[in-house]
């Protein structure tokens, strides 16, 4: 998902520079900054996001994570901080489901292997009295073998790939304002007010990162950060 935006938030050398550029261009024209990603149109804007979650139910894929029934504080204040907490909690929530069933999954195929030894064993002594019977007595003992049993396969963890289309058709201007969520965490003087890296913001635990941190779904709900008026 924020693959087409790495070059903008990988700080080295003119990548880096165009965020401040972006910063700089905000400061100086919010207006056309707001026009130029969309955020002027309330289709776009974050008022429309938080809400259109606010209406989805508890089994669907964004409203299960905005309406978690344990997270008892106000973790999302609809705004622009919040959107890259709560698309890290979306992953966390969803990742964290599958890798649970993977568990469960490991310890029976586990379980399989030992019992398809057991197996083994009990075909191995039908063979072995095979090789002194008839045609016919081969037969009979044939229908005594047990198939082995099949390990089950793993869940596949969602990749960004996966994710992507279910969040964007609900909210196709999640870009624009992820861009802008990034480019209020400078401050006048351009510096990161962030505790973390922009990079490490969106991407290192962020929800398609490549080198996701491993927090606590409420853990990650709490992350305080700042952002400039």
């Amino acid at each position: 998902m924020f693959q087409y935006y790495h070059p903008v938030f990988y700080n080295d050398g003119d990548k880096y520079k165009l965020v401040h550029v972006l910063a700089d261009l905000r400061k100086r024209d919010v207006l056309y900054f707001t026009q130029y990603f969309g955020l002027h149109d309330p289709e776009y804007g974050y008022h429309c996001w938080w809400s259109s979650l606010a209406k989805e139910n508890d089994e669907s894929m964004l409203g299960g994570v905005y309406l978690y029934k344990d997270n008892k504080i106000a973790a999302y204040d609809n705004n622009s901080n919040s959107l890259p907490i709560f698309l890290r909690n979306c992953h966390e929530h969803h990742t964290g489901g599958s890798e649970t069933k993977n568990r469960r999954i490991i310890e029976r195929n586990q379980q399989i292997e030992e019992e398809n030894r057991e197996i083994q064993k009990k075909n191995k002594k039908v063979q072995q009295r095979m090789l002194h019977c008839g045609q016919q007595a081969n037969l009979e003992l044939e229908r005594k073998l047990t198939p082995k049993k099949q390990n089950i396969p793993l869940d596949q963890l969602p990749f960004h790939c996966e994710l992507e289309p279910k969040i964007t058709e609900r909210f196709p201007g999640i870009y624009a304002c992820l861009i802008d969520s990034c480019i209020r965490g400078f401050n006048d003087n351009g510096e990161r007010r962030f505790g973390c890296t922009l990079a490490q913001l969106l991407f290192d635990k962020s929800p398609f990162g490549f080198q996701q941190q491993q927090v606590g779904y409420i853990g990650a709900a709490t992350l305080q950060t700042e952002i400039a008026p």
